[in-house]
């Protein structure tokens, strides 16, 4: 199999407030990918100096995978407090 490379984005001057939740593939219901809530990303901030690829990462295969947010959640592992 090839290698397929994950390619990860660097989100520029999102603070964790702004981030509005991504509960579904596509943001919506009708998976049209419309984030009507945004407000961090804009066409002047979202260029080549401030936004882009961070690194590829080798895989074994396919994925098939959107990142999911969800504000305000604890994460814990076992009793042992890793973040929000």
């Amino acid at each position: 199999m090839r290698p397929i490379f994950l390619s990860l984005l660097v989100y520029a001057f999102a603070s964790t407030s702004g981030f509005s939740d991504v509960l579904t593939y596509h943001n919506d219901a009708q998976r049209t990918g419309l984030n009507s809530n945004e407000i961090n990303l804009t066409p002047a901030n979202v260029n080549p100096a401030t936004f882009g690829l961070l690194r590829n990462l080798s895989v074994d295969g396919q994925v098939y995978a959107q990142p999911l947010y969800v504000s305000s959640v604890s994460i814990l592992v076992g009793t042992t407090f890793k973040g929000r």
